[in-house]
């Protein structure tokens, strides 16, 4: 039972089932370059907003020391107007095909991490979560 209430609140490395879901901006404008990570974060009105949550955001998940597929996928798609190397052709947001991009897209990563860690999503998350 102690098992399903903690279930889901910590990242604990020993814990396989255990998980981090936050909610990503969907829809973005294509014309205009993502520069600050947080514009992809939902704010409180969008996040209480829960008849049109799924609608207007996605819900992500990572786990501690994986790689998490559908974070890159999202960010593939967000960030792929954004690149200008001389191999964008070869771009595709299912899977990595450049080098160049993917670290541009991990690093990218980090930042949203790092960006969500002080949004109130995170705030949320740190007061929920089980030491």
């Amino acid at each position: 039972m102690i098992f399903l209430i903690s279930y889901g609140f910590s990242l604990d490395e020993s814990n396989l089932f255990a998980s981090l879901e936050f909610r990503v901006i969907i829809g973005t404008n294509p014309k205009e370059k993502v520069m600050d990570p947080a514009v992809l974060l939902p704010d409180n009105k969008t996040l209480e907003d829960l008849e049109n949550i799924d609608f207007t955001t996605e819900l992500l998940r990572i786990k501690a020391y994986r790689i998490s597929e559908g974070l890159l996928a999202y960010l593939r798609s967000v960030l792929i107007n954004d690149y200008e190397g001389d191999d964008k052709n070869l771009l595709m947001v299912s899977c990595p095909r450049s080098f160049e991009f993917e670290i541009y897209v991990l690093e990218f990563a980090v930042k949203l991490l790092e960006e969500f860690a002080k949004s109130n999503q995170g705030t949320i998350f740190r007061q929920t979560s089980v030491e």
